[in-house]
């Protein structure tokens, strides 16, 4: 855990485009860094640079998804069943990756 001063939140779209994290962004940033504690650092980097190759020939088109309003019923503040979906699938991808959720 050391050089970590503070954790900050996601970032999806770095401030740029309002509306564009949801707590589902809060909740895996915070499993997946728990998670991460459990690897050797060989096993973080190896994951790092999954995850890198993952989006790096998107990093220029910067993608920012989808608003909130638009992924959460923003009346009773519930994901919708896709952005659900989508999120216990990105995370068993990267529990097949080597971490433990």
């Amino acid at each position: 855990h050391s050089g970590i001063a503070r954790v900050q939140g996601p970032r999806p779209s770095t401030g740029a485009v309002t509306g564009t994290c949801s707590g589902l962004e809060a909740r895996f940033q915070g499993e997946l860094l728990d998670a991460l504690c459990k690897v050797s650092r060989k096993d973080a980097d190896r994951i790092a640079w999954l995850a890198y190759g993952k989006y790096q020939d998107q990093l220029d088109k910067k993608p920012y998804g989808q608003p909130f309003w638009e992924v959460y019923d923003v009346e009773t503040v519930n994901p919708t069943a896709e952005w659900l979906t989508m999120y216990e699938e990105v995370k068993e991808e990267a529990a097949g990756w080597g971490l433990e959720f």
